[in-house]
């Protein structure tokens, strides 16, 4: 059942550091709102409005999506920027994936979901309760949504995620705000925490989005103050071949900068590239054999094993970290990893810290990451 959302999310993944190349700083958002880390979303707020502008990743010179947030009990002032207007606090959603209901979930606004899109893949308790009861409808699949049902619902606000050239059909036509929920393509894992902030506008939760993310920056940063001075970085390999190609991500990608906070040597780590790597299994036999450990992920009821990464191609046995037993795993199947770990990357940084360095982390107790036995 969980296949789908894995393969979708995974796709997200990959398209975010794909699409993260070539990332330039410009002066293009205008922003009168502290953002720390983020590079693709400004926040300007006015006394009679908020503006929201998200960077276009395919197009850095240009912006990909503009909101003005006005009070609900407020009159549309005049001079306002061009963008989509959202009244808010908005009180009803569509959400077209577990991201976005994670999103809100997060902010405790999770409740203002009133229809989702592919609702067996969401996890969410509130959401999976809310379906079976018939407080939230299914409103189809998120590539073509039921639109008598979108209509139905009339939402305030629908939230989905954006790729390049993508079109919403029909959706489009229905005069209904879409807020294309660009997290995915920050590049650092607190630029993509940040976003937090972001949506919290739409649901005049601006101060608890605050307290929510200055507690995970916190964690965050005191943790990689354990890690920045070690001498010992062990090296880590990631992924698996899919056909012919290994895809890895690139040195200056969302999740090197992860291994590198966590104090391990990727093996990529010199790489420019913001983006993702295509490799063959050469190339990462001659670079990556003797790595000291292997992360894998994957998505399935069974925990993996050890065979049964070698039975997929005897290559694999080839590795040190095969051979040492060195492999360590997350399966998306038995953990909301996709959803949570976004606005939570202090879960996944300890973690791996526990793994690399496990004197630095005695107390703690892995929540995404694995050994794979046998």
């Amino acid at each position: 059942m969980k296949k789908l959302i894995y393969t979708i999310l995974s796709s997200v993944t990959i398209l975010c550091s794909i699409y993260s190349c070539g990332q330039k700083e410009t002066s293009l958002l205008r922003s009168n709102y502290t953002v720390k880390y983020s590079h693709e979303f400004a926040i300007y707020k006015d006394s009679t409005y908020t503006h929201l502008q998200i960077r276009n990743p395919w197009d850095t010179t240009k912006v990909l999506k503009s909101y003005v947030l006005i009070d609900k009990d407020s009159q549309i002032p005049d001079n306002i920027p061009e963008g989509i207007i959202v009244r808010t606090p908005v009180s009803s959603v569509v959400a077209y994936g577990a991201i976005q209901c994670a999103i809100l979930r997060e902010l405790g606004v999770v409740d203002k979901i009133t229809g989702v899109c592919d609702s067996h893949y969401i996890n969410d308790s509130t959401i999976t309760k809310g379906v079976r009861s018939g407080n939230v409808i299914n409103a189809g699949n998120a590539s073509a949504p039921d639109i008598e049902t979108i209509i139905m619902l009339s939402p305030e606000l629908i939230m989905t995620s954006p790729f390049h050239n993508i079109s919403y059909g029909a959706v489009e036509k229905l005069g209904i705000p879409i807020l294309e929920c660009a997290d995915y393509m920050e590049r650092t894992p607190l630029g993509r925490a940040e976003w937090i902030k972001f949506y919290s506008f739409f649901f005049d939760k601006e101060h608890e989005a605050d307290i929510l993310f200055n507690n995970v920056e916190n964690r965050y940063n005191e943790i990689t103050k354990l890690t920045n001075s070690l001498e010992y970085r062990p090296t880590l390999l990631t992924e698996k071949m899919y056909g012919n190609v290994w895809y890895v991500p690139g040195g200056d990608s969302y999740m090197a900068k992860m291994y590198n906070d966590a104090g391990a040597n990727y093996i990529w780590r010199d790489n420019k590239n913001s983006g993702s790597l295509n490799l063959s299994a050469e190339k990462v036999i001659e670079e990556a054999i003797d790595a000291d450990f292997w992360l894998i992920k994957y998505n399935q009821p069974n925990d993996i094993t050890y065979s049964d990464i070698s039975d997929e191609t005897s290559i694999y046995k080839e590795f040190a970290a095969w051979k040492n037993r060195r492999i360590i795993a997350i399966n998306s199947y038995e953990n909301d990893f996709y959803e949570r770990f976004p606005f939570n990357p202090d879960i996944l940084l300890k973690d791996l810290v526990k793994v690399f360095h496990p004197e630095l982390m005695t107390e703690h107790q892995s929540v995404f990451i694995m050994p794979v036995e046998k």
